[in-house]
Parts: structure tokens; sequence; C-alpha cells
């Protein structure tokens, strides 16, 4: 669903626009079929996971509900960067409801956020590699996006 609107945006005026936004509307109300499916019948599978998304998770699982069809609509009416907007806030509420009913969990009961955590010497070293890693990708990826999303390329050079 997420994939098949992006491409919606990255093929906006061509053949394939309307093909990718087909795509996208069946595979968004497949699985908003599926996911309010799985609400009515988390209560009764699996009642713990019911009770975490319906306590601290249900304001967003609420704007989940509500976005779903707002994101529908603008991709059926082919507005491809609302959509894709609408489609990732809806990926996002979705996740936030699961992780906000679950905390301070990772497995409920037995593992907690604190419990899995690594050692204070490994997420320093951890938050250094990945400041060095960032200041080698950025500009190579900043030189991607340069050269292949430009409108003409070969005018970068």
């Amino acid at each position: 669903y997420l994939a098949a609107t992006y491409l919606t945006v990255e093929t906006e005026g061509t053949p394939l626009e309307s093909d990718f936004r087909r795509r996208a509307a069946a595979a968004g109300l497949v699985a908003g079929a599926a996911a309010i499916a799985s609400l009515l019948v988390a209560p009764f599978a699996a009642p713990s996971l019911a009770g975490s998304l319906f306590g601290r998770g249900l304001p967003l699982l609420i704007l989940a509900l509500v976005n779903g069809p707002i994101a529908l609509v603008a991709v059926w009416r082919s507005r491809p960067r609302i959509a894709r907007f609408a489609v990732a806030l809806q990926v996002t509420f979705v996740l936030w409801a699961w992780a906000v009913g679950q905390w301070p969990h990772l497995v409920p009961p037995d593992m907690t956020i604190a419990d899995a955590a690594a050692p204070d010497a490994t997420l320093t070293a951890l938050l250094v590699v990945i400041g060095i890693g960032m200041l080698l990708l950025l500009p190579s990826l900043w030189l991607l996006f340069r050269v292949f999303k430009a409108r003409n390329p070969a005018a970068i050079y």
C-alpha cells in the first residue's frame, strides 16, 4: 500500500500513474479490511494486545481509523502527494498505537525496553559510529538525489 502510493508520486503525469493508483487503492482496501477484522478478533484471540491497543494506544488507533478513508480518497482521486502524506501517516499511527500500547514492554510480560537495552558503552559507541557514517553517506545521498531527481539531469553537468 505504502510502496504503490509512493510510486504514484514518482510516476506522476505518466501512464503508469493510473496503474499504481489502482494498485494502491486495492492494497489499501485489503489492508484496511484486514486491520478492521484484526481489531474485531483481537479481544478474543489476543486479549493482552487488544487491552494495550484499546488502552493507551486508543487515541492513535482512532487517528489511524479516521485517516484511513482520507488516505484512500486521496489515492482514488489522484492526489498523489496528499495520498503519500496520508498513507505515511497511516502507517505511523498504526505503529505508534502498538508501541504506545505495549510500553514499557517489548515482549509482554517478560521483556521491557530497559531489560533489552545494551550497556551504555555499547550505545555510546553505536552513536559515534552512526554519526561518522552519516558524515560519510549524506554527501553521496545528496548527490544521488540531485542527479536522479532533477527535472533535467543532463543540465547538472
